[in-house]
């Protein structure tokens, strides 16, 4: 079961869009962190900020999701990543005020926003 909207971690948002996502037929990418001997780590190549999500739907296109919970920073690297996107693809910024207010839902279902 999901957490109340207004309490929601990022780690419950995430699960919130994810399901969401799945439900409304789309394709979700998310890259986990894994325990090492040097603490958690999420083993990729490439540069540092990645989006939290990759979202594909046959119908409603691409979507990079960044999430953010109630005391979520950005970093330098997903600030270069975010610009980077934004000018060719359809690049969010997720809060749960997003998720409360019915906004991902929408973007899901391919309505205006």
């Amino acid at each position: 079961m999901t957490a109340r909207p207004e309490l929601m971690s990022e780690n419950d948002l995430q699960r919130a869009v994810i399901d969401t996502a799945k439900a409304l037929g789309w394709l979700v990418h998310h890259d986990r962190p894994g325990r090492t001997n040097h603490g958690w780590r999420t083993v990729v190549e490439g540069d540092a900020g990645y989006p939290d999500l990759t979202l594909c739907h046959f119908k409603h296109g691409v979507v990079f999701a960044e999430l953010k919970g109630p005391r979520g920073t950005f970093t330098p690297e997903q600030q270069e990543w975010g610009l980077a996107l934004n000018k060719h693809a359809r690049y969010e910024i997720w809060t749960p005020a997003d998720y409360r207010s019915g906004r991902i839902d929408r973007i899901l279902r391919g309505e205006k926003d």
